[in-house]
């Protein structure tokens, strides 16, 4: 029996998933839970790897004790790999995305997004067509990854012809368990003609965390194949880019807020924010989507190419756009041929907005990650 601390900085709020050092786990005796010393409640560890376990705890201010003991959790965020090119996630037996990779698409891409009871808080359309919805802008597919210029091709859009491609290669790990579900897959971004410019490695996993609310951690690493990567400076792009149910547009009566105190398109569009909230009507019901941007990211906090029409995007280079160019200060970016650039994201997708939410609450809990002894 392991003797673990954990100390939480001062902060509070739903449960949030923690790494925890762990013995080496057999797949014969894997199953672990962690036992708080006061209350004697259960929290169950899933593994990561060989000596790491991750479980959801509460925030709860300064020191708590726990020992790990030996303990079986059922499975809540479960996986199902559809042929080779869809992956479908679900959570307590509800399908909460699918995740489509197939080498015929520009780039992979999360559809639909739900919350509990089939709520999508993305929109359907180019991949379904659902009444009332808007049709413009084909290339925002619910919530994706992609950027406009990189090494001067466009990465972005799907011009026929004319785009580059983050092309799946292969998902090198699936996770399901008490506590989390997800992959790891590796990725190839290329150029228009199919020449690779990036290695990528792209981890997501995803978690119930109770109240009608899902959690979602994003993780990019981008290697370059052979060669110095430039990324322009443009507002199109988003290394993280949701596109919301047209319900919950901010011309639509929707809210955009962001950490700062931002609210509606003109306070928040290409403003630095840690964070960035996006809420409205679906079915009758408010409902957000919140995209959290990690401090060790490059040039945290980052712009936000966010609009009333719905799109949501997390963009680091796009600073004379955003900034009207009125300083000539230029957001490009030169990644040296043997550079890694790793990016973190937190998604929240929640009842109510931003503060019924408590988005900024989230974000310290994901930015000050707590001290473990053990």
């Amino acid at each position: 029996m392991k003797q673990i601390t954990i100390n939480w900085p001062e902060t509070a709020g739903r449960p949030q998933p923690v790494r925890i050092p762990i013995p080496a786990m057999s797949e014969n005796n894997g199953s672990r839970v962690l036992i708080e010393s006061t209350s004697r409640r259960a929290f169950p560890v899933q593994r990561e790897s060989d000596t790491v376990g991750v479980a959801l705890l509460p925030p709860t201010a300064g020191p708590h004790s726990y020992s790990l003991e030996a303990g079986d959790a059922p499975t809540t965020v479960a996986t199902q790999l559809r042929g080779l090119d869809e992956l479908e996630i679900r959570v307590a037996g509800e399908v909460f995305s699918v995740y489509h990779c197939s080498r015929d698409l520009a780039r992979p891409f999360f559809h639909p997004v739900q919350l509990p009871g089939g709520l999508a808080v993305t929109r359907s359309f180019p991949m379904k067509d659902v009444e009332g919805e808007k049709r413009d802008h084909p290339h925002h597919r619910s919530l994706w990854t992609a950027y406009g210029e990189v090494n001067g091709t466009d990465n972005w859009s799907e011009a026929p012809g004319k785009h580059a491609r983050i092309q799946h290669e292969a998902f090198d790990h699936v996770y399901e368990g008490p506590v989390f579900g997800g992959f790891e897959a590796s990725a190839s971004w290329t150029d228009v003609t199919g020449v690779p410019l990036l290695k990528e490695r792209r981890r997501v996993l995803v978690y119930d965390i109770g109240d009608g609310c899902r959690l979602l951690d994003y993780d990019l690493t981008l290697t370059p194949v052979d060669r110095e990567i430039t990324w322009g400076d443009t507002k199109e792009g988003g290394l993280l880019s949701v596109r919301v149910a047209t319900s919950m547009d901010g011309n639509q009566g929707g809210r955009i807020e962001n950490s700062e105190g931002g609210v509606g398109e003109k306070e928040c569009w290409g403003k630095p924010a840690r964070w960035c909230d996006y809420s409205g009507l679906v079915a009758g019901q408010t409902v957000g989507l919140a995209v959290l941007d990690h401090p060790s990211n490059l040039r945290s906090p980052v712009h936000w190419h966010v609009r009333d029409y719905g799109l949501m995007g997390t963009n680091c280079f796009g600073d004379s756009t955003f900034a009207g160019e009125k300083d000539g200060h230029r957001g490009e970016y030169r990644q040296a041929a043997d550079q890694t650039l790793q990016f973190r994201y937190r998604v929240l997708i929640h009842p109510g907005d931003a503060q019924a939410a408590r988005v900024e609450e989230a974000w310290q809990a994901f930015a000050k990650e707590p001290k473990i002894e053990g």
